[in-house]
């Protein structure tokens, strides 16, 4: 988990949490703001994405410590700030997050676009974008905080917490369509 101040360009510092005794450790710091982290256990790296998503990172996980793995790169997607993040498979994280659009010609007005998107850390850069039109009776979208999805059988399920402090936790059944044309 990273820990960070809440604002760009800040300073945060990154811990391995045992889910066991939730006893936390310090494993590194960075000084940039770490918004959303995704571990891939498989190859022993932890990925993390700055404010906004601008800067994507790399670590090796070297025992105890995260050991930087050059500088971080610049993302080409400009589609919404990741909020959440989570390994989906060798080289891929999905990504949940949010952007605001002043809407041309209103007075103030503000358009929120929640969305997902599929990254391949290789090459760090998207490879599926999809927008989410669903937001809460307050207008929030669902993706603007955590999230986790996972297959349960025939499709998807989805878990999202997009209001901050107390709120409601929205779970969604996603269901794959038949290719058998019936």
């Amino acid at each position: 988990m990273a820990v960070a101040e809440y604002r760009p360009e800040s300073r945060s510092i990154i811990y391995r949490v045992d889910p066991e005794t939730m006893q936390a450790r310090e494993v590194g710091r960075v000084n940039d703001h770490i918004g959303a982290l995704a571990c891939d256990r498989s190859e022993g790296m932890l990925h993390g994405a700055s404010w906004g998503s601008r800067r994507l990172y790399r670590w090796k996980i070297r025992g105890e410590r995260l050991a930087a793995l050059g500088p971080a790169r610049r993302n080409p997607s400009f589609y919404i700030d990741y909020q959440d993040c989570h390994g989906v498979d060798r080289q891929r994280m999905l990504c949940g997050g949010v952007s605001s659009y002043r809407l041309a010609g209103s007075a103030g007005g503000v358009f929120r676009l929640g969305g997902l998107e599929l990254v391949d850390l290789a090459r760090g850069g998207p490879v599926h974008q999809l927008p989410v039109e669903v937001s809460t009776s307050e207008g929030l979208p669902l993706t603007q905080n955590p999230f986790w999805i996972e297959p349960p059988g025939a499709g998807l399920r989805g878990w999202f917490l997009p209001e901050d402090g107390r709120g409601n936790l929205f779970v969604y059944d996603i269901l794959r369509r038949s290719t058998s044309g019936s």
